[in-house]
């Protein structure tokens, strides 16, 4: 119960701050800012929702001491859709100001949400070809 709240907490503060200030941010350039706001807050917070529920997750089995591969693997792909989602964020925000802008809204209205999930899966490959030893490396050796 606490990983979902905590995460749902999380998940709806930051809908609420990306899209309030992408919406204020972008009154200037655009007349109905709130129907790019509305979006991209809502990317941001289900990304987040995942990402806090994940990393919780990953932190309570650690303490266990036992880390399996299906964690390992969630771990990283709400990695990636962290990585991709500000990353695709920049660009389209980028192309936005200082290229043309309308292929910089096309970015963050469409290419967004495709963007994140295509980051999650490659992550989730990732994960899953190198059977996790990427997060999962062996600890260094005590000199006793």
């Amino acid at each position: 119960m606490y990983r979902a709240g905590s995460s749902l907490l999380v998940g709806v503060l930051c809908f609420l701050i990306v899209g309030a200030s992408v919406t204020v941010g972008l009154v200037p350039w655009i007349e109905l800012s709130l129907m790019l706001g509305i979006p991209m807050g809502a990317s941001a917070g289900l990304t987040a929702l995942f990402s806090t529920y994940t990393a919780l997750e990953y932190r309570a089995v650690r303490a266990t001491g036992t880390i399996s591969q299906p964690v390992i693997r969630r771990l990283w792909t709400a990695a990636g859709a962290t990585v991709t989602y500000v990353f695709t964020t920049a660009v389209g925000f980028a192309l936005f100001f200082f290229g043309n802008a309308l292929d910089g809204l096309w970015v963050l209205l469409f290419g967004l949400p495709m963007v994140v999930l295509a980051g999650a899966l490659l992550a989730y490959i990732a994960a899953r070809v190198t059977n996790g030893a990427i997060a999962s490396s062996p600890a260094p050796p005590q000199n006793r």
